[in-house]
């Protein structure tokens, strides 16, 4: 008897525990059969490498993530007395033009733009947000995951202030660090930045699924990663369908080497770990309590220092990670920050995936742009 392609997905999704991972759990489908074994295929991570990289010791404060449009780059940034925005480059680092998002006045027509983030302490007079993550770039829209308030922003690629929408969102833990379109279903996927599940006291993540033209929930589109990435920065897809997301686990890693050594919290554990955790979970281990969830960490395959993790969607199969070499000195570290998928040329070589790292500094921030080739292709 012959079985329609979905039918075959279904009766693999109920497959017995004891089938391998690869061919278990879909989460994800394509209507096209050849595109969804694509998104099984995996990228090689041992073969991506940094072909080229961009420096510019005068960029934009707190520099958060990238996206494109197949023309331009779009940089957004949360710096602070109002150069919070998103910011439009030519393919040779020239900037185009820029979009104001806190304290601009021509944005308070829109009816519920929020007029302060969750830290504020009394009323704001004009529109302000608490922060701006890795956007996506769909159809002439760029998508702006807010985190605080939650929810995403949409704008126009010409960046006219009369084309920003809000759309706000019910927060799920420490929510929208990023956003991607998923070829494959044409959903839009978010994550927590953490990632732990505090009731079942077990750290897993989860990709946030969102129709793209009304920002409802659609948690039947979720997708649970096998292989859990810790402190999830930016986020993207590509055209095949592979999820990259970007790590920055150095801080995990400094607490996690405390408590490994000393086999106990101690008082800066907890504070290194509060960026990490939440307090709930810190308490219950400093009590000893699932020492598990520290072996889970510590033998999950995803390395506790900045690098790049690759995933499949069909059922959230972890492929392996690119390391993201980071320059550090005694006055600055790099923060690993969005990441974006675009084939082209940099200095004669094609790249794919292109990342920014943010040099955090008194004063205007230094970004280093990453262009990462895949030998294998």
């Amino acid at each position: 008897m012959h079985l329609s392609y979905r039918r075959q997905l279904s009766k693999i999704k109920e497959s017995p525990e004891g089938e391998g991972i690869s061919y278990r759990a879909f989460e994800c489908t394509s209507d096209s059969l050849k595109q969804t074994m694509r998104a099984m295929d995996s990228p090689d991570p041992k073969s991506w490498s940094v072909s080229s990289e961009y420096k510019d010791a005068n960029f934009h404060e707190s520099s958060q993530g990238v996206a494109h449009d197949g023309r331009y780059w779009y940089f957004t940034a949360n710096g602070n007395k109002g150069r919070q925005g998103v910011f439009k480059y030519t393919t040779s680092m020239k900037l185009v033009k820029s979009l104001k998002l806190t304290d601009n006045m021509k944005l308070m027509r829109i009816d519920n733009i929020p007029f302060g983030g969750p830290h504020d302490y009394k009323p704001y007079k004009y529109p302000k947000f608490h922060h701006v993550g890795d956007p996506e770039c769909y159809k002439d829209q760029i998508f702006l995951p807010m985190q605080g308030p939650h929810g995403f922003l949409t704008v126009h690629t010409s960046l006219d202030p009369s084309t920003v929408e809000w759309h706000p969102t019910p927060n799920i833990g420490d929510s929208h660090p990023w956003c991607a379109i998923n070829p494959l279903n044409g959903m839009l996927y978010t994550s927590d930045f953490t990632g732990e599940d505090v009731n079942k006291g077990k750290y897993e993540l989860i990709l946030f699924a969102y129709h793209p033209e009304t920002f409802d929930r659609a948690p039947d589109k979720d997708i649970r990663l096998q292989t859990p990435t810790f402190r999830v920065q930016g986020g993207c897809f590509s055209p095949d369908g592979i999820l990259f997301l970007t790590s920055d686990a150095k801080i995990f890693k400094i607490a996690l080497k405390t408590y490994t050594t000393e086999k106990v919290m101690t008082d800066a554990s907890k504070q290194i770990l509060e960026n990490f955790m939440s307090k709930e979970m810190i308490e219950r281990l400093s009590m000893g309590d699932h020492l598990d969830n520290i072996e889970q960490v510590r033998t999950s395959g995803i390395p506790l220092d900045p690098c790049i993790t690759c995933y499949s969607p069909i059922n959230g199969h972890f492929f392996g990670s690119i390391p993201i070499m980071r320059e550090i000195s005694l006055n600055s570290d790099q923060e690993v920050e969005g990441i974006t998928y675009w084939e082209r040329k940099e200095r004669g070589k094609k790249t794919r995936l292109h990342v920014v790292l943010l040099e955090n500094e008194l004063g205007t921030d230094e970004v280093f742009f990453k262009h990462y080739s895949d030998s294998s292709k």
